[in-house]
């Protein structure tokens, strides 16, 4: 439960509320580790349902050929990186793309806890995507 008394609907909200009052407390300049387990943390007392390093397969031609580790699942339906970054630059985005293409999740939230205010991006897996691969 939140101790603020506010509750946002939707789970990318909850989650971006809840990375702002870590960044709030731990301030920048920390390894983006510490943020993450924060963030699960104050993510808890949310009720929020957590899943760390989550394992997926990655297929090809119907073989396993890798797994993908997912850092945090929210809800079984967003995929969350945190990061300190200098921004969201072409690999990280690249990367979230692939992953929410190998979890089959429909939502990634992108976290930066580089500077003072949070910066976040929500990504949203398009279903045109998946067809390159099938």
């Amino acid at each position: 439960m939140n101790t603020d008394g506010i509750f946002p609907a939707e789970p990318l909200l909850t989650i971006v509320t809840a990375a702002r009052k870590v960044l709030h407390v731990l301030s920048p300049g920390l390894d983006q580790k510490a943020y993450a387990r924060a963030l699960v943390i104050e993510l808890r007392k949310w009720d929020m349902r957590l899943e760390c390093d989550k394992v997926f397969e990655v297929r090809y031609d119907g073989q396993l050929v890798d797994v993908f580790v997912a850092p945090l699942v929210v809800d079984d339906t967003v995929l969350v990186d945190v990061r300190v970054a200098a921004g969201f630059g072409p690999t990280w985005l690249a990367e979230a793309t692939g992953a929410l293409i190998v979890t089959q999740l429909n939502q990634a939230l992108l976290l930066n806890f580089h500077r003072p205010e949070l910066d976040w991006r929500p990504m949203q897996r398009l279903e045109m995507s998946d067809q390159r691969f099938a």
